[in-house]
């Protein structure tokens, strides 16, 4: 049983976090139905949808990395531009 669950995990690994990957640029609000492989993943936008509309998920996420950093608190995203349809996670 245990066994089927994990080979059903997808496992991502931010592996780029220079000052100009992808995960550090301003992404499209909109564009948050999934993470994507290779690390060009709108990882602000897929975060700030489950803020909006899975609460109880994305506080999972946050107690879990919080687990490993305990100074850590909550993402720190931010909107910007005239509709503030951009976001980024700073």
């Amino acid at each position: 049983m245990l066994r089927h669950l994990l080979n059903h995990f997808r496992v991502y690994h931010f592996y780029d976090t220079s000052p100009t990957a992808r995960v550090h640029q301003y992404c499209h609000s909109g564009d948050n139905r999934r993470l994507m492989p290779g690390g060009g993943e709108p990882l602000a936008a897929f975060l700030l949808r489950l803020h909006e509309e899975y609460e109880n998920i994305y506080q999972r996420i946050v107690r879990a990395v919080h687990l490993i950093a305990p100074f850590f608190a909550d993402f720190d995203l931010e909107s910007a531009g005239p509709d503030k349809r951009e976001i980024i996670l700073n």
